[in-house]
Order: structure tokens, then sequence, then C-alpha cells
């Protein structure tokens, strides 16, 4: 599997909170990258605070990376490898 090139800058568009369920909070993050438009969304317990978001954000960012070979250092892991324990990819738990 080849790494994944960053080729295109990337623009955040948007940020809302999509507050239609009485037990979660979802936030929308609209975002431009190589002329596409794409939304990406976050969901999590109510009254989750913009930090928790956004560390959820990274989070699932990270785990798409690390499934396609791409390097998870962009989104602020320490390591491509299980030993960060900032990412926790699954692997690191006994089976």
């Amino acid at each position: 599997m080849s790494k994944i090139k960053s080729s295109s800058q990337w623009q955040v568009l948007d940020a809302r909170w999509v507050d239609t369920e009485p037990d979660c909070d979802v936030i929308c993050v609209a975002v431009q990258g190589g002329g596409d438009v794409y939304a990406i969304t976050c969901s999590g317990p109510k009254g989750m605070k913009p930090r928790e978001f956004i560390t959820a954000l990274r989070a699932g960012t990270a785990a798409m990376l690390r499934a396609s070979g791409g390097d998870m250092s962009e989104v602020g892991a320490k390591a491509l490898d299980d030993t960060d324990p900032t990412f926790d990819t699954g692997t690191q738990r006994p089976s």
C-alpha cells in the first residue's frame, strides 16, 4: 500500500452544531480541497465542548490515515506504530 501524498491545500468553509438529537451533539464541518467540497460530521454525548469535538475529529482522521497507509503525524500523532498512546489504533489492546 502506498503512502498518501498531500497534494492539495484544504480550507475550512464552515462549522456548525446540528442540535436535533436529544441525547447527543452533532457538529458538521465543511472543507474544500482539490476543487471539491466535503462535509465531515462528528457526534458525541450531549454537552460536548469544542475541544472535545476537535479531539474526536483528529482521532477519527488519524484512524482513516492509518488504515490507508498515510502519515498520522499530519494530525498530531507522534509515532506511526502502535506506541503512541495519544492514538489508540485498537491493536494495543489484548485480544
